[in-house]
């Protein structure tokens, strides 16, 4: 039996196709990867050309024009927002006289957080055939458009990911907090070591003398003014830290 013609596409800008075309391939809550989310980062044109994040996102229909694949990409012309550095490859590149940038990239702009970059329809029965054919397609394109390479940054599983060509795999370490059901915050402390221990107090400390009060806000809570100001501290800390 023949299988079905599919149609792949390589869009610059999620107005392109519907919200829920695009969600309705995500079967996870996971927030970054919302059509919502992408589409505002387009608008605030947080994510353009102009930034050097061009949407490129890979968009496969199947023969009933129904969305059965998609992948976030971007045009990238430089390495920022990533949180992978590979500045030393680029220098590399530009030591042997060959251009880095552009390089195709899929990943959560400015979002180190880990999770799936390629979702796959329900309806797809094999889905591990069909992913290791979407990175292949994805691939191809790279080589169409003559970039120097492709990314997929901060993916679950990447021993799982295969294609036709080799992929190689960069690992990096992060660092997660856990709760180990701790009684007490002092319960916390005896964790860390003496030097750790006392600096936290300290800054706790800080807090107590300066009568500073710590609110936990969320959803209908938040208010436009709140919004306001934690883009005030945002911008003092990029601006003290050449971010």
């Amino acid at each position: 039996m023949t299988p079905p013609k599919s149609e792949i596409f390589f869009i610059n800008s999620l107005k392109k196709i519907k919200k829920n075309d695009w969600n309705s391939c995500i079967e996870n809550d996971h927030p970054f990867i919302q059509y919502e989310f992408l589409f505002a980062l387009e608008k605030s044109e947080s994510a353009s050309s102009q930034t050097g994040w061009k949407p490129y996102h890979y968009i496969e229909y199947n023969d009933k024009s129904e969305i059965i694949a998609i992948c976030p990409l971007y045009l990238k012309s430089h390495s920022y927002g990533e949180y992978i550095f590979d500045h030393a490859w680029a220098n590399a590149y530009h030591r042997h006289g060959l251009n880095y940038y552009p390089k195709l990239q899929s990943a959560i702009p400015f979002t180190p957080v880990t999770g799936d970059r390629i979702f796959i329809s329900k309806k797809i029965i094999n889905k591990k055939h069909k992913m290791q054919e979407i990175i292949n397609n994805i691939i191809n394109e790279a080589k169409k458009l003559n970039v120097s390479s492709a990314h997929f940054n901060f993916i679950k599983n990447p021993n799982e990911w295969h294609a036709e060509e080799p992929i190689m795999i960069r690992e990096g370490i992060q660092f997660h907090w856990q709760n180990n059901n701790y009684k007490s915050f002092d319960d916390f402390l005896s964790t860390l070591s003496s030097r750790k221990r006392k600096q936290i107090k300290k800054e706790r400390q800080c807090l107590k003398n300066n009568n500073l009060e710590v609110k936990l806000l969320s959803g209908e809570d938040l208010k436009k003014e709140d919004f306001d100001f934690f883009y005030e501290c945002y911008l003092d800390t990029t601006s003290r830290k050449w971010g």
